[in-house]
């Protein structure tokens, strides 16, 4: 394994990025928790939030003179995590997690997101 995979400098919007599903249903359940709103309506903080990061890394390498233009668009996700993780002769491991904490985010049940948040909420009521 290439100990670059851990550079801080070099890596961190991409390990942000990897996580940036739980990140962001958690902002989305902060607003829903906010604003009278139904909770599907705000999967656009997901898409947005997301392709922020992306962007921000793509600007980040292409600052550094990394050949950005070898990693193909970084709208296309899966395959940006993938060309990057080739061109720096990285373990693919931020392109599994991604995959595996959007397909949680999208497959979970609308109301058992919302039901977290009220079930620590009770359990901290019940231990005080």
């Amino acid at each position: 394994m290439n100990t670059k995979l851990f550079d801080f400098n070099l890596n961190k919007w991409v390990w942000l990025l990897a996580i940036s599903p739980i990140l962001l249903i958690s902002l989305q359940l902060l607003i829903y928790g906010l604003v009278t709103i139904r909770f599907e309506y705000l999967y656009f903080i997901l898409a947005i939030g997301t392709l922020a990061i992306v962007y921000r890394d793509f600007n980040c390498l292409k600052k550094e003179g990394v050949a950005v233009e070898k990693f193909g668009s970084p709208a296309s996700i899966p395959t940006y995590l993938y060309k990057r993780s080739l061109y720096f002769d990285h373990c693919t491991l931020y392109l599994i997690l991604w995959i595996i904490l959007i397909i949680f985010v999208i497959f979970l049940p609308t109301s058992m997101i919302i039901s977290i948040p009220q079930k620590i909420y009770q359990n901290f009521l019940t231990n005080l």
